[in-house]
């Protein structure tokens, strides 16, 4: 899906995800409620990122700890 940048332009890919979405759709039309709008998505509560590389080459990735 992130290589094509969204739905994957295979035939009976687009024909599936079009079908579910006609059937999601439906249904919340016989249940009498709107699609809901999308949320806006939070700030992120994820800790900051530290990275380096050591002498051997491996790069290190970890979440800093809390002060």
């Amino acid at each position: 899906m992130l290589k094509h940048g969204g739905v994957p332009p295979y035939q009976e890919t687009t024909d599936y995800v079009r079908k579910v979405a006609r059937n999601w759709r439906d249904a919340r039309a016989a249940a009498g409620t709107a699609a809901p709008a999308p949320a806006a998505p939070e700030a992120a509560a994820y800790r900051p990122v530290e990275q380096y590389t050591d002498a051997r080459g491996v790069l290190h990735i970890r979440t800093r700890p809390t002060p």
